[in-house]
């Protein structure tokens, strides 16, 4: 769960649910429907641990690290 606000829904992505910045009733209605669906909430943690860990972790950032520096090496030899 999180707010419209800055950087956060493209963080989030599809793994979990975006609500209006300050908009009270948006968000109880979310956390009601994510309190009532088991099954939503189980697919938005999976789907958030898979995304955390294909662009967040300490080997995903290194990976990225690495591809960026490859791409730089020819252009700059």
């Amino acid at each position: 769960m999180a707010s419209d606000s800055g950087a956060l829904p493209e963080i989030v992505g599809e793994t979990g649910r975006i609500v209006p910045e300050e908009n009270v009733p948006a968000l109880t209605t979310a956390l009601h429907e994510l309190y009532a669906d088991p099954a939503e909430r189980e697919r938005l943690g999976a789907a958030g641990r898979r995304r955390i860990m294909d662009e967040f972790s300490d080997s995903a950032i290194a990976a990225k690290t690495l591809a960026f520096w490859r791409r730089l090496a020819p252009a700059s030899g």
